[in-house]
């Protein structure tokens, strides 16, 4: 299958899917291209656009075929602990739902209201020591204790055409982003201040003394290094929307050309086969 894709009067350009996902970088692609125009050559069709009713569905599905065949970036949010990563991250999935969430694996006990398979997977010391030893996990950390790791199966499954969001620390999001570079989208989440964010902590009732004064011990350590994300964020006091709102657009800025511009496609094509559907039940 072969798509071409036209910008107004310059020559059409090509761009062919192969077999393998994650072929496709931003180092060996070939120049972005944005479009009004689609064409789309397969083995016995030719489909520009003016699409023939009949075959938006087939064209749709083939869009969709390539789209998975690009993995998206990885938007990696940051922050010390009670800044609000998990609710600003909860907002900016219900104003994205193409973006995917990466839940991790923990050895921690849940927290009131949290739910297993949905803020994390929660497995026993023993289930993630082997994750560990089978080399079966994209990164992971340990803090009080506690493992907290995300898998590879899992990154690679929801990056397939789509662009993913994963929480984690600072210095694991550097270490991240270098090995993905182009591909990693690195966002601090920072509070309004160190008082605030104690108040937050101490709000929460869900860790002793001890355990306050270590989150904010390590909050200190995140902030020194926020500098080197690629964005930083202020989650101001019962402002969730607001920083939901600009993790959306730096995301937006950075999402793949070719990505995006598959999604609007499809978009389009379904818009257009939902009105061809109803005109002929009409007719």
């Amino acid at each position: 299958m072969l798509f071409k894709v036209n910008i107004a009067n310059e020559p059409i350009q090509t761009y062919k899917p192969q077999n393998n996902p994650g072929q496709y970088s931003s180092y060996n692609r070939p120049k972005p291209l944005m479009s009004d125009k689609f064409e789309l050559n397969s083995s016995n069709s030719t489909v520009t656009n003016k699409i023939q009713p009949k075959n938006i569905d087939k064209v749709i599905n083939d869009l969709k075929k390539l789209k998975s065949n690009i993995q998206g970036n990885i938007i990696v949010v940051s922050g010390p602990s009670g800044v609000g990563k998990d609710t600003v991250i909860d907002a900016f999935i219900k104003k994205n739902p193409d973006v995917n969430t990466v839940i991790s694996n923990t050895t921690r006990k849940p927290r009131p209201g949290e739910k297993d398979g949905v803020n994390f997977h929660f497995i026993d010391k023993e289930s993630f020591e082997k994750l560990i030893k089978e080399d079966e996990l994209f990164q992971y950390m340990k803090f009080n204790d506690n493992y907290y790791g995300t898998t590879k199966k899992e990154l690679n499954k929801k990056r397939q055409g789509h662009d993913v969001v994963i929480n984690v620390t600072a210095d694991e999001a550097l270490k991240i982003k270098e090995k993905y570079k182009d591909k990693a989208v690195l966002v601090f989440i920072a509070p309004p201040s160190l008082k605030e964010l104690e108040q937050r902590l101490r709000d929460r009732g869900t860790e002793k003394e001890e355990e306050i004064q270590k989150r904010l011990q390590a909050g200190r350590e995140q902030l020194a290094i926020s500098d080197q994300f690629d964005y930083k964020i202020i989650n101001k006091t019962n402002k969730i929307d607001e920083a939901a709102l600009e993790l959306t657009k730096h995301a937006s800025n950075e999402k793949d050309i070719y990505l995006k511009s598959l999604e609007k496609l499809i978009a389009l094509l379904e818009k257009t086969a939902t009105k061809s559907n109803t005109l002929r039940k009409i007719a």
